[in-house]
């Protein structure tokens, strides 16, 4: 790129991009908008029934929103809303395969939700919440039986019941740890193998992470144990990939009891779905935000060319925790931006890495450097 590219720039466009003031909201789209609230409602006619189911599932989106920012340990103190407070929340909605009949009224909701009046109704409420939603994370379970490392196989029980647990769960796309599966085919088994999936080989859990774009990689393994009265699951839980490096596992691995009357497929899944809350939960610890307090932090940004500036914008403008970006100084080589963000150092590196950006201090240069991935 030429030398003089910013001088040759219009003195209208060169201020845009030297003083601009970037407000970071286009995170908030995803966590702050739910997905797919089934309605169906009755009533005397159908409009009264459409009336009634969108109160409905509005509220009823409120409460999935509440819930994903939220530690399972605050949901009995998650507040209710009125209409006039509901409304109040809401930036807009839509509504996709509407069908009317027989006074009844069905339909598929979609709610965007304000966030500024959501932050504002948990901190009222006195409920710490996270915001930060990872980019996805790769699971592969691994099942013991006599002596051997499935994964692949047909039969494999333990991946039917991750399969279950996050196709049969509507909200996993949206949640702040989203999960997902591989497909499981003969691409896959030339990446890494049951046995080097358990054993947690780096170059391997590498590769199949960058298969499928994922931002970290959990094994949990499963190996079971029968008595004369039941069979005792116990899961050990790896996680593989630097954004999962603030988020630790069980110390332990867990241990899930067969119920009376319950399949093995059954008790499977409710040892995934149990496994998949836990690291839910460890997720939303580690992205707490206990107080309204905001922070500053000043960085340098180096950087190659002008495309490279756009780049970093854009991802910055995605990150959950950022307030505003102040512009102090702006080259081609390099910028200097001063943050406002909410929460600490330690929890704005971690949702820099779901935008493909690394922070980190330097004692070289006695500042924090921001780099784009």
């Amino acid at each position: 790129m030429p030398q003089n590219f910013i001088r040759r720039l219009p003195f209208a466009a060169f201020a845009y991009v030297l003083f601009l003031s970037i407000a970071a909201s286009a995170a908030e789209r995803d966590a702050f908008r739910v997905d797919g609230v089934e309605i169906n409602a009755q009533a005397g006619d159908e409009l009264a029934a459409k009336s009634l189911g969108l109160t409905k599932g509005k509220q009823a989106a409120l409460r999935l929103l509440l819930q994903r920012l939220a530690a399972i340990r605050d949901y009995d103190r998650l507040p209710d809303a009125n209409t006039k407070t509901l409304n109040s929340l809401i930036r807009d909605f839509s509504l996709v395969g509407e069908r009317f009949g027989g006074g009844r009224y069905l339909a598929s909701l979609t709610v965007r939700f304000n966030p500024s009046q959501v932050r504002a109704l948990l901190r009222k409420a006195g409920i710490p919440f996270a915001e930060t939603q990872s980019r996805p994370i790769l699971v592969l379970p691994v099942y013991q039986r006599h002596g051997a490392d499935l994964l692949w196989d047909n039969p494999n029980p333990w991946f039917d019941a991750w399969r279950r647990a996050v196709e049969g769960n509507p909200q996993n796309d949206q949640s702040l740890l989203p999960l997902i599966l591989p497909r499981g085919d003969f691409s896959d088994l030339t990446v890494i193998s049951a046995a080097q999936a358990s054993s947690g080989v780096a170059q391997k859990l590498a590769a199949i992470m960058r298969k499928y774009d994922a931002a970290g990689v959990l094994i949990p393994v499963a190996s079971p144990s029968a008595t004369v009265t039941a069979t005792t699951l116990k899961v050990s839980i790896m996680r593989f990939g630097g954004d999962l490096d603030g988020v630790a596992p069980p110390p332990r691995p867990l241990e899930f009891e067969t119920q009376p009357d319950e399949s093995q497929p059954d008790a499977l899944l409710r040892a995934a779905t149990q496994v998949i809350a836990n690291a839910v939960e460890t997720w939303k610890s580690a992205n707490m935000l206990t107080s309204g307090a905001e922070r500053s932090l000043q960085v340098i940004a180096p950087l190659t060319d002008f495309k490279s500036w756009l780049t970093l914008r854009r991802r910055l403008d995605r990150v959950a925790s950022l307030i505003k970006i102040n512009i102090a100084r702006l080259s081609i080589k390099e910028a200097t931006l001063a943050l406002r963000f909410r929460g600490d150092a330690a929890q704005l590196k971690i949702a820099m890495a779901q935008r493909n950006l690394d922070l980190s201090y330097s004692n070289d240069a006695s500042s924090w450097i921001l780099r784009l991935r």
